[in-house]
């Protein structure tokens, strides 16, 4: 088994794709091209992945772990907004 064969089922439980068939060829197609543009990233725990504000043209896949979404106030305090677990089959990124 290759491995988009093998990444392929994480990739159609995310909302993203759900739309998506492993059955149907051109679906196939299209989402063999867009594991062909995944790179894979590994990071530490408690390293930052995206800071508020910055320039942003990634989407992320959670693949596994898990990642905690912070954000500044208005008074600098910083609080958290989500805790996203890989069990959750979610993407996120830098919005604009």
């Amino acid at each position: 088994m290759d491995e988009f064969e093998i990444v392929l089922p994480k990739i159609l439980k995310i909302q993203l794709f759900s739309g998506f068939s492993a059955d149907n060829e051109n679906d196939r197609k299209i989402l063999k091209l867009v594991y062909e543009n995944i790179m894979i990233k590994k990071f530490k725990k408690g390293e930052v992945i995206i800071k508020e504000g910055e320039y942003g043209d990634l989407l992320y896949i959670l693949y596994t772990g898990s990642v905690n979404v912070m954000r500044n106030t208005p008074a600098g305090d910083t609080i958290a907004l989500a805790n996203l677990s890989s069990d959750q089959n979610v993407f996120f990124g830098e919005t604009a």
